[in-house]
């Protein structure tokens, strides 16, 4: 199943999420890495939306994580169900 047949397109994070200027992130927290040292584990825009999430949200770093890793598999199951894949 399609996540965009099941998500409100007006959902305020789903309008917010057209919103940015993900590049511009990219740009201006990219140059606080060194090239050969230091970079993320994982993307600039990964890291301000979980940011975004935590405080917005008010939640702890555990729930942030649970977050980002317990639904990618709950997503993961609920596509297989109906999805028979």
């Amino acid at each position: 199943m399609e996540l965009a047949r099941i998500v409100d397109p007006d959902h305020a994070l789903v309008r917010l999420g057209r919103a940015v200027d993900r590049a511009r992130f990219e740009e201006a927290f990219g140059k606080t890495y060194c090239e050969n040292n230091g970079r993320p584990a994982v993307s600039v825009r990964l890291m301000v939306a979980l940011h975004f999430l935590k405080y917005t949200l008010d939640l702890s770093d555990e729930a942030v994580m649970i977050f980002l890793y317990g639904y990618r598999y709950q997503s993961i199951l609920l596509s297989n169900l109906c999805t028979g894949g």
